[in-house]
């Protein structure tokens, strides 16, 4: 009997995330060609904000009540336990699926192994200042023709309405095919002139693949717990759930094809506080001394006891 390949994509929100982009994310994952699809946009913050996107056909609204710092690896299971397809692709509210059989690709490439989990597409950013003329030419025209009106001329970047910048491409040696970040070149002098600015590396670079972005069966996701409730703040929770899925499936990059590039939409980083990173970083590094084993039972426990108070 064939596989049923139907998806449910979850998409978090937190820390009061400018809604336009977390629309025009809603709008390409509602806009894919596969069966059966539904998305979940689980928002965390003091109040709600996005409940009229639940209104809309195949969309689950789920609001949690909280303030910052936030618990991205809870947030993020709370839309995965609201959630009822087989399959499941985890991304991030300012990530766009560029073609619309983008999880029909992911569904077709994921069948072929029963162990395979993907991470990481290939992601080109839309530049920050071509983000008011993108947003206004998708409530215009719609998003496939904002989307086939950018500028791809240039590697790793894409614009509408203003000329692409020359962006310094910087890769970690031995991880050209898995791992690079761009910046500006004005940003990249200033960073190697200035030690104390390593601090900073989340608010100079931006990555050419999206590290959160993970397709997977829900029993895998399962299996491993799902996400650690252990981190506080940006970082960690999705590099963290990446190393327990490494040690327990087949794990690979997605292909750095055309066909799985999603497009970041480039935006200010006022949540990005130095202290609680390294803090995220350091409690990562705790939990891979302390071993898979270990990690597992307590994510399994903090997600059982996450189910137990969402059915009362």
């Amino acid at each position: 009997m064939p596989e049923d390949r139907a998806f449910s994509c979850v998409i978090p929100v937190y820390n009061n995330f400018d809604c336009r982009r977390t629309r025009l994310s809603l709008s390409s994952v509602l806009a894919q060609d596969c069966r059966d699809k539904e998305v979940i946009v689980v928002e965390c913050n003091q109040e709600p904000t996005l409940e009229s996107i639940g209104t809309q056909e195949g969309v689950k609204y789920v609001f949690v009540e909280g303030r910052a710092p936030f618990n991205t690896g809870m947030i993020r299971n709370v839309g995965v336990l609201a959630s009822t397809r087989p399959f499941l692709y985890l991304l991030d509210s300012d990530i766009v699926l560029q073609r619309s059989d983008f999880l029909t690709n992911v569904g077709n490439a994921l069948s072929l192994q029963s162990d395979l989990i993907l991470r990481r597409p290939p992601m080109r950013r839309l530049w920050m200042d071509s983000f008011d003329e993108f947003w206004c030419h998708h409530a215009a025209r719609g998003l496939r023709s904002a989307i086939d009106s950018l500028d791809k001329s240039s590697p790793h970047v894409a614009t509408l309405g203003a000329p692409p910048p020359a962006l310094k491409l910087v890769c970690p040696p031995g991880k050209e095919g898995s791992e690079a970040w761009t910046t500006t070149e004005e940003l990249y002098r200033l960073y190697k002139s200035r030690p104390e600015l390593k601090d900073l590396v989340p608010l100079i670079f931006c990555g050419t693949r999206h590290w959160g972005g993970v397709a997977l069966r829900r029993a895998h996701f399962e299996h491993v717990g799902g996400y650690a409730h252990s981190f506080r703040g940006w970082g960690n929770e999705d590099t963290d759930l990446q190393w327990k899925l490494g040690e327990c499936f087949n794990l690979e990059f997605f292909p750095d094809t055309t066909e799985f590039e999603v497009l970041h939409l480039d935006h200010e980083k006022p949540y990005f506080v130095p202290e609680k990173w390294r803090k995220n970083k350091a409690q990562a590094d705790a939990r891979l001394a302390r071993g898979l084993s270990s990690a597992i039972e307590q994510d399994r426990f903090a997600c059982e006891s996450l189910r137990r108070q969402a059915n009362g």
